[in-house]
């Protein structure tokens, strides 16, 4: 019909770059240059945001191995401090819907789980 069906004004602290609906269309993915991504579920009755998955410049309490880039990619399995270090460029939602991949400025592709958001 070509009428706004929902605005989401102020969904992220810097601009949004992509944006993926999930296969069944009832989540919506956003991914900012604020080194974050959001998974909104909406509808009829509103929206809420079911998943914020969060960049860190600094790794914190985690103990790694850092690689060339600077990035911990095996880290232990009860840290939760995980994310990109630069802004996003890219989102979308696995065939399946249960993951989105994300993908940025710090070079990594990072595959989260949509029901949990761990990586």
């Amino acid at each position: 019909t070509g009428q706004v069906r929902d605005e989401f004004e102020k969904a992220h602290r810097l601009e949004v770059r992509s944006l993926a609906f999930s296969p069944d269309g009832g989540l919506l993915a956003s991914a900012s240059m604020d080194r974050s991504a959001k998974v909104w579920q909406w509808g009829s009755g509103g929206r809420t945001v079911r998943l914020h998955l969060q960049g860190h410049d600094a790794i914190g309490a985690c103990s790694c191995k850092k690689d060339a880039m600077g990035r911990c990619p095996v880290v232990a399995d009860d840290c939760s401090v995980q994310g990109h270090t630069a802004g996003l460029w890219a989102v979308t939602f696995s065939p399946c819907g249960k993951f989105i991949a994300t993908g940025g400025a710090d070079k990594a592709v990072i595959v989260w789980r949509v029901s949990s958001g761990k990586v």
